[in-house]
């Protein structure tokens, strides 16, 4: 059992050492511990990787773990693990002979749905969409309040069109990639990414009702709402940045 945590230079003579995982947990990247995990047998050291800060790899995976299960449905190859030196083994886990009855566990993972949209990177795909359409809606409307250019609000209107339609898919996508990916963790990155999704879509209702049904064009409350589409969505896209390439 390593106790206190090994020097680099015993570090470095681990690569033929096999590991239990109760060993495995104390390199777990956290206050200056190396970052150690676990695939098919082997232990790789992650310490340097830039994608493994503070030994947690894209807010799901935690270093001192056994990740096959996890980097199996990961959407890159293993190829990517193996670029990262093998410090040792994993000593396989002690079964008992008589195993007592137990309930079977359902490791059948999430959806074919999620694990698709996941391995085609749906939601960063298609969330780009509606943040072009509707930062551009915002500025050719003001730039059409500014210098009176009704081309400029045609075109912004058809950008707030497009905005609108294409927004269903990263929306779900996102969901679907917080329930499976990030287990619906509700941290306060996600709250503040799901409340504003919300108001995006209220905030598009209301202009496109005002705009068609109740003559608001002329009305204060209607350009301040079509104005706001610009940050609103520059801030969604800020968030999701901060999960994905968390500081």
């Amino acid at each position: 059992m390593l106790i206190g945590g090994p020097t680099w230079a015993k570090v470095r003579a681990m690569s033929d050492k096999t590991f239990t995982l109760e060993e495995l947990k104390q390199f777990d990247g956290k206050d200056g511990r190396p970052a150690y995990f676990a695939c098919q047998g082997l232990v790789y050291n992650a310490t340097d990787s830039k994608l493994w800060r503070k030994g947690t790899h894209v807010r799901v995976h935690e270093a001192g773990t056994d990740l096959t299960a996890d980097l199996g449905r990961a959407p890159h190859g293993l190829e990517s693990v193996q670029r990262l030196p093998v410090v040792g083994t994993l000593e396989a886990p002690v079964v008992a002979k008589e195993p007592p009855a137990a309930p079977k566990k359902d490791d059948s993972g999430p959806p074919f749905y999620a694990e698709f949209m996941y391995r085609m990177h749906s939601h960063p795909a298609s969330v780009h969409f509606p943040i072009a359409f509707c930062v551009a809606a915002s500025f050719l409307h003001f730039v059409a309040l500014v210098i009176d250019c009704p081309t400029c609000e045609t075109v912004a209107h058809w950008n707030l069109i497009m905005g609108l339609v294409t927004s269903p898919l990263p929306i779900f996508s996102g969901f679907v990639d917080w329930i499976y990916q990030f287990a619906g963790r509700p941290t306060s990155l996600f709250l503040a990414k799901i409340v504003l999704s919300v108001v995006f879509v209220v905030v598009g209702g209301l202009v496109l009702v005002l705009q068609y049904f109740g003559g608001g064009e002329s009305t204060l409350i209607y350009h301040l709402l079509y104005l706001s589409f610009g940050p609103l969505v520059l801030a969604l896209g800020f968030i999701g940045g901060r999960i994905t390439f968390p500081s």
